[in-house]
């Protein structure tokens, strides 16, 4: 009697391989979703004051600018283990970011009839650095929005200081205070930018490129490894 062979059919297994995977790189078009930030209760997540002011002169409404700011910094979370939100009581509008009431209107940065060009920084009505040390705190990361140009003398490359008109935002290196103006393409780049720069990340060290993408080179919801780590050290 011949005597069959019992033949067991394979159960396909799917495996995940992570050595495998691609890196993720979080792009601008990446939404991050709950798991994304919340994947672990063993996290060590930091909490941080933050506020945010803005001027009479931005027509942008508070409520568009707490999503903005919240929708700029949900990487910082996602990432960093960094918590950012802006609480609605904590964007108010102020009289003391007085930019607007340069004569020359809001669309155009100070020239040599609202001072010296050296002296923008503490001088010019527009001056980024100015309104940086307006409204500053010793417990609060602070971020200004105006609704005007913004000027700035200075080389974020450590070169020689130039009378700079372009500039839509500013975030002083590792310390509280930032300014961005709605004047801006994308309010929540500039935002995350210049966030980025208040815990460290410089554009003098940063390697992002065509290739690495990193929001200090103008990507955004993305970081180099140079400039990531600056911003673990300074978290």
């Amino acid at each position: 009697m011949k005597v069959k062979k019992l033949i067991l059919m394979p159960i396909t297994l799917i495996a995940i391989f992570l050595s495998m995977l691609p890196s993720m790189v979080v792009t601008a078009e990446h939404e991050l979703s709950a798991d994304e930030l919340f994947a672990s209760s063993t996290r060590n997540i930091k909490y941080y004051n933050v506020g945010l002011y803005y001027d009479s002169t931005c027509t942008t409404s508070a409520t568009t600018l707490r999503s903005e700011y919240n929708n700029a910094t949900t990487a910082f979370r996602a990432i960093f283990d960094m918590d950012l939100t802006l609480s609605a009581n904590n964007v108010l509008l102020s009289s003391v970011l007085n930019g607007g009431n340069c004569s020359l209107g809001n669309n155009n940065a100070c020239n040599t009839s609202c001072g010296a060009l050296a002296n923008c920084n503490t001088t010019h009505h527009k001056g980024a650095s100015r309104l940086n040390a307006l409204l500053t705190s010793s417990n609060f990361y602070i971020m200004r929005v105006v609704g005007h140009a913004l000027c700035w003398w200075g080389d974020e490359y450590g070169g020689t200081p130039t009378h700079r008109t372009t500039i839509v935002g500013l975030g002083q290196v590792v310390g509280r205070n930032s300014i961005v103006s709605t004047n801006s393409t994308n309010l929540r780049r500039i935002m995350q930018h210049e966030i980025s720069h208040n815990f460290g990340a410089r554009h003098i060290t940063c390697a992002g490129s065509s290739i690495v993408k990193c929001i200090i080179a103008g990507d955004i919801n993305s970081w180099c490894s140079a400039c990531s780590n600056n911003i673990w050290a300074n978290r």
